[in-house]
């Protein structure tokens, strides 16, 4: 090919990746080679006709090699996103999913009620196995609640307090094994926790063991020891009126449910958008009902059941 511009290489790039097999082969490419020239993707699509310098190009053949090699996306460019924010991410920690997002949606919820029955009083949230950070911070974006985070990798904490930096200067970090990392006789109001849930078995046939740490995946025998061990260590942390949220395996909402009520804790499964059990709850009020209040600008309905007054729509 005569000249490599950002429109060829992207359609030869895309070409070999589906050729590998790779599940997102259209979006790696673009991904990667907006992050080797520097620019957002979309400026990919308003500067298609534009070469790529040699430098550029040599940078783009490396990321390709990498991704080739089974690199994730994530570390080769080095960041994800993850609730609107752009986390840095290494191979220390595991890569934030899209799916876990459900985990902040349901501790705002739990922070709304309690902000509504508990004015003026301290709340305190724990992330226990922050890894990057993800739900930590989400959570001090989008609360007044005093945010601690833990885990038990320092290198892991070294990546989460990176991104605290920029992203949740106040947020208080702490280095340990599950719920022993926070401070003596804390009490926590509302509990999240993405630990590793991955059967041991299991965790040698998936791709993601191959460069996400197996310390953020390993569950054990049943995937389940570290979520057991921190249910176990509940009563000593959690508030009497707490709130717990745990990232499962889809397969896991009975078992996990059981270990609660084992403790005297009803427990409620929710779904991710893919319809797959995903979070285990304890304590979670129900959603609040919407009033007309929640819609300040909303026009007036048609009066009734009267069809006849609506309008057609124009041609």
């Amino acid at each position: 090919m005569s000249e490599w511009t950002i429109r060829n290489v992207l359609s030869w790039t895309a070409q070999r990746f589906a050729k590998a097999q790779l599940a997102q082969g259209r979006l790696d490419a673009e991904v990667l080679l907006a992050h080797a020239l520097s620019m957002p993707r979309l400026q990919l699509y308003l500067d298609h006709d534009k070469p790529l310098a040699p430098q550029e190009l040599t940078r783009y053949r490396q990321a390709i090699k990498r991704r080739l090699a089974g690199d994730p996306v994530a570390y080769i460019v080095g960041e994800r996103e993850f609730w609107s924010l752009t986390l840095q991410v290494s191979p220390d920690v595991l890569i934030p999913r899209p799916e876990s997002e459900l985990l902040v949606e349901l501790a705002l919820r739990a922070l709304r009620a309690r902000g509504q029955d508990n004015a003026g009083e301290e709340t305190i949230v724990a992330d226990i196995g922050t890894g990057s950070g993800a739900l930590a911070i989400a959570l001090a974006n989008e609360s007044q609640a005093t945010i601690w985070a833990s885990d038990i990798s320092e290198s892991a904490l070294a990546v989460a307090r990176s991104n605290a930096a920029r992203l949740a200067p106040a947020l208080r970090f702490f280095q340990g094994d599950l719920l022993n990392a926070l401070p003596h006789a804390a009490r926590v109001d509302v509990l999240v926790a993405n630990l590793p849930y991955i059967e041991t078995a299991e965790l040698e046939t998936l791709e993601v063991a191959r460069s996400e740490p197996k310390l953020a995946l390993d569950g054990g025998t049943d995937g389940l020891d570290l979520l057991r061990r921190l249910i176990e260590q509940l009563p000593n942390v959690l508030a009497d009126d707490g709130v717990l949220l745990l990232e499962i395996g889809c397969k896991q909402a009975r078992a996990v449910c059981e270990l609660l009520a084992n403790q005297g804790r009803q427990a409620e499964v929710h779904q991710d958008l893919a319809g797959l059990d995903r979070v285990v709850s304890s304590g979670l009020p129900p959603p609040a009902k919407l009033t007309e209040a929640d819609f300040p600008n909303a026009e007036e309905p048609v009066s009734g059941t009267d069809y006849s007054k609506l309008q057609d729509p124009p041609q």
